[in-house]
């Protein structure tokens, strides 16, 4: 089964791992809303605190998310990372 989730914490604690409370975390709790993302699902078997993801790497977080309407996977880039952005690897998609 999967569950879904969409308190602002957890969104914190995936968005903006490994530092939910860096001053970047509003901006992207912002963005993921501005995209129509209310929610991440607990799936995959990667762990981050409590939460399962479908990965994590170097750069980035993986996990499967939605709204009401669609379920989908996105990519999001980790707080530490020495990457500015994930563009080039959306071109490649």
């Amino acid at each position: 089964m999967v569950k879904s989730v969409y308190s602002d914490n957890v969104f914190r604690e995936i968005a903006c791992y490994p530092q939910p409370y860096s001053t970047e975390c509003a901006k992207r709790l912002r963005d993921l809303r501005e995209l129509g993302i209310t929610e991440f699902y607990y799936y995959g078997e990667t762990l981050i605190g409590r939460f399962r993801v479908l990965g994590k790497g170097h750069a980035g977080i993986v996990v499967l998310c939605g709204n009401d309407e669609k379920i989908g996977v996105c990519k999001i880039l980790r707080v530490d990372s020495r990457k500015h952005s994930l563009e080039n690897e959306a071109r490649i998609l």
